[in-house]
């Protein structure tokens, strides 16, 4: 990595706005975020690259993608001709990385998850197995795990507000080897 490049992990929010045009998008997406987020997340990314920032992508966050546009395919009688190798050289065309932990980051990954959910269970008051939310808490610890990650960029403003996981990340910062890299949880980093 080229010192003071940025990096930032997206969540699945923001890749939905470079595939609306194709797929004419996603309807219950449409619903769920706000079209001022859709334009902000191309703003965003566009200035980012032009900052020369490098974007990766979770193969977990692909993962959701590819899911919500087979539903949507369902949905509309596969109407909706979308490949998974259309998104794969969208994403190329666009300078994306797809990224996915190192076989010596599993246990990093493994172990940032299991401190942000057993904070969300302590905080909560759980004791069950699953903890709502675990997807996004996994798509966190694998951007945290990241030895090169400055940060996710997300709309959820449960994730970005969550004091489970901004506890993890204060208490992560403490260590000198994460606070040189300003991890954040955001929409705009500015």
């Amino acid at each position: 990595m080229q010192q003071n490049r940025k990096v930032y992990h997206l969540d699945t929010n923001y890749l939905i706005y470079y595939f609306q045009n194709e797929a004419k998008v996603l309807s219950e997406i449409k619903q769920k975020y706000e079209k001022d987020n859709i334009k902000k997340a191309g703003d965003v990314v566009t200035r980012l690259i032009s900052n020369g920032a490098e974007l990766r992508i979770s193969l977990i966050a692909l993962g959701e993608l590819i899911f919500l546009f087979m539903k949507e395919q369902e949905r509309k009688e596969n109407k909706t001709h979308l490949k998974f190798d259309f998104i794969c050289k969208k994403l190329q065309s666009l300078n994306f990385i797809l990224w996915s932990p190192q076989k010596e980051d599993l246990f990093k990954v493994k172990e940032f998850f299991n401190e942000i959910v057993n904070e969300k269970k302590e905080e909560d008051g759980f004791k069950d197995s699953y903890v709502k939310g675990s997807e996004d808490y996994l798509l966190i610890a694998m951007a945290y795990a990241d030895k090169e990650s400055n940060g996710f960029l997300t709309f959820d403003n449960d994730l970005i507000n969550d004091d489970s996981i901004n506890k993890f990340i204060e208490n992560k910062n403490q260590d000198s080897e994460f606070r040189k890299r300003g991890f954040v949880i955001t929409s705009d980093p500015g």
